[in-house]
């Protein structure tokens, strides 16, 4: 071959490779790179999908959808009609990616069910045509999207030990699989719960006393809270021999007429009330009340006791041991 027709297809192939696709990131389907400004820009001579480029991803408890906003654009979609289950969960355009997303605490009208290792959340991208329309010239757009979050157990038992000494309210942070929560406890002098016990109240014998536990961070995430059982003893060793029980299973104990379940397994909340007492012979007005907390997946059981009942609910898996106390102090 001649020299010089050699140093043309040299050259050649050196221009060929310097047009090459120089964008970054790499240009995705729906998308070309624009030599001359090294972007990708839509194409709009590109083949539509029937899943618009949808890719999912479920990070610990949230999910993101992210769609091809060219694709969308070649169907002739408009954007601001696409939304999750909630129309007010719409998409937020980055550049050519438009994304819907959705977390455990702000599910966007996701259906949430559950199975012995997973809470699932169910999802899609909708087209919201507007009904009064007679006709309309949106393409029907209906893409699942669902995210499966770990926990660790299907039910989480937690035994806690509720000191009020310094403050109204004990709060403790735990974390199971990929669900981090708090749990608090309260105790007060009105079922309305509006007057708090705290360092400085002083009880009387038979005074009511409210107590109300709530979990925050699992709304809708198919678990409520179960008081399973609550003792109280004259130390703040929960394990004192000398013990008086409150609840036992979920109810209360037949021998104190005075401990009434408000809310037990329904909810993220629990609360019950008794009266004052004080331990016989006890050289100290300091009550310690000792509680046997869990945590129950609905998909699984009727996490509500069934008191009166003589069938006996199967035993609870232990897998953490947290402990704070909570005090009464009985006025002399």
């Amino acid at each position: 071959m001649d020299r010089s027709l050699l140093l043309v297809v040299l050259l050649s192939a050196l221009v060929s490779c310097a047009f090459a696709q120089i964008c970054s990131p790499t240009c995705v389907t729906g998308e070309f790179c624009n030599t001359t400004t090294s972007v990708c820009d839509c194409d709009p001579n590109a083949s539509n999908s029937s899943d618009f480029g949808s890719q999912v991803v479920c990070s610990g408890t949230s999910a993101t959808m992210q769609l091809s906003y060219c694709l969308l654009s070649t169907a002739g979609m408009n954007i601001d009609t696409l939304h999750l289950n909630d129309g007010n969960c719409t998409g937020q355009v980055h550049g050519h990616v438009v994304t819907f997303s959705f977390n455990s605490t702000h599910t966007c009208g996701s259906t949430i069910t559950t199975n012995a290792t997973h809470i699932l959340f169910n999802n899609g991208v909708l087209v919201d045509v507007n009904s009064s329309n007679v006709i309309t010239r949106e393409e029907a757009v209906q893409l699942d999207m669902s995210c499966a979050f770990e926990i660790s157990a299907p039910e989480l038992n937690i035994p806690l030990s509720l000191k009020i000494s310094d403050s109204s309210a004990v709060l403790i942070n735990l974390t199971s699989g990929e669900w981090t929560y708090t749990l608090a406890i309260a105790a007060f002098q009105d079922p309305q719960f509006t007057r708090a016990i705290n360092a400085t109240t002083d009880l009387l014998l038979n005074d009511d006393i409210y107590v109300d536990l709530v979990a925050t961070g699992l709304d809708n995430a198919g678990i409520v809270v179960v008081v399973d059982s609550c003792w109280a003893t004259p130390s703040n060793d929960s394990g004192n021999s000398v013990r008086w029980d409150l609840i036992r299973n979920g109810c209360p104990n037949t021998k104190d007429k005075s401990v009434v379940i408000q809310k037990n397994g329904n909810s993220t909340e629990s609360s019950f009330s008794f009266k004052m007492f004080e331990f016989t012979g006890s050289a100290q007005q300091l009550v310690f009340m000792h509680c046997q907390v869990n945590l129950c997946v609905t998909a699984h059981q009727a996490c509500t006791p069934s008191c009166g009942s003589k069938r006996r609910r199967r035993s609870l898996q232990n897998i953490d041991n947290n402990v704070i106390s909570l005090s009464f102090s009985r006025k002399i």
